[in-house]
Order: C-alpha cells, then sequence, then structure tokens
C-alpha cells in the first residue's frame, strides 16, 4: 500500500494559490472548493509551501488583521518547513509522519514536482475501503466454503 495507489483512486486535482495573493482570495478558494489546503507556487508554478485552514487560524488569532491585506506568503508554511512525501511511499509511514507532526495535509511528489496532495480523511477513506473489501471477501469465502 503506497500513495500511489491512493492517488490513483482520487480526483487528480492539485489545487493551489500563488504565493502573492490575498489571504481573502485564500480564503475564498478553501471554502468554494470545500477543501482544508492549497498548494502554494511561485510565478514559475514551483512548490513553495502549503497554506491551511490551520495557518489561516493562527494568523488572525495571533495578530487580529484584515485578511485581505495579508499575502498569502505570509500566512503559509514556506518550502522549508514543509512535509512532503513521494508517490512510492508507503501509507503507514505517512499516517505516523501526520500523526507525529500533527499535520492533515501532505503534498505528494514525483520527480520533483507535486503530482497530489493527501489528508488524513483521505487515508482514511482509503484504509476504510480496503478493510471493507478484505471484510467482504472473508465473509463470502466462509459462505461459499461450506
Amino acid at each position: 500500500m503506497n500513495l500511489k495507489q491512493l492517488l490513483d483512486q482520487k480526483t487528480p486535482v492539485v489545487f493551489s494559490i500563488e504565493e502573492n495573493s490575498s489571504l481573502c482570495e485564500c480564503i475564498k478558494m478553501l471554502n468554494d472548493k470545500n477543501i482544508g489546503a492549497l498548494v502554494v507556487v511561485n510565478r514559475d508554478k514551483k512548490i513553495c509551501g502549503i497554506v491551511t485552514e490551520r495557518d489561516v487560524l493562527r494568523l488572525t488569532y495571533s495578530s487580529p488583521v484584515n485578511v485581505c491585506s495579508v499575502l498569502v506568503k505570509d500566512a503559509m508554511t514556506p518550502r522549508d518547513k514543509l512535509v512532503t512525501a513521494e508517490e512510492s511511499d508507503p501509507i503507514p509511514k505517512i499516517m505516523e509522519t501526520m500523526t507525529a507532526k500533527r499535520i492533515r495535509h501532505i503534498p505528494v511528489l514525483k520527480d520533483g514536482e507535486v503530482c497530489g496532495i493527501v489528508s488524513i480523511g483521505d487515508i482514511v477513506k482509503f484504509l476504510l475501503g480496503m478493510l471493507m473489501d478484505e471484510n467482504k471477501q472473508m465473509k463470502d469465502y466462509i459462505a461459499g466454503g461450506f
């Protein structure tokens, strides 16, 4: 079980926002798309961070500001602190990382480029599906075996 298997079951869209966009634009996109995180890119469309709902809350709580005057790059988790994964990474390893670092979204890279993003919800959904399939196979085996 690796991240590629999980990503193959998801819609292959990765929502992103430019680092010089306003936090208002970011909040609108998070809300409109019903997502919890956006990959932040620079003008060359290279990943330079991630901005999450939690980042927005932290910023607005610590220093009440007009969110429309704040840039995404001032609220995001920058690239040097960003936790990423590779398509080939095993899901249990990613679960461990997310739990230990208390993060809910991880960009997935392939050859240094973002090819997806996984959330803890994606992982739970994927594992639940696997368990349900396994449960059905076991029941079918037992029922057919007698």
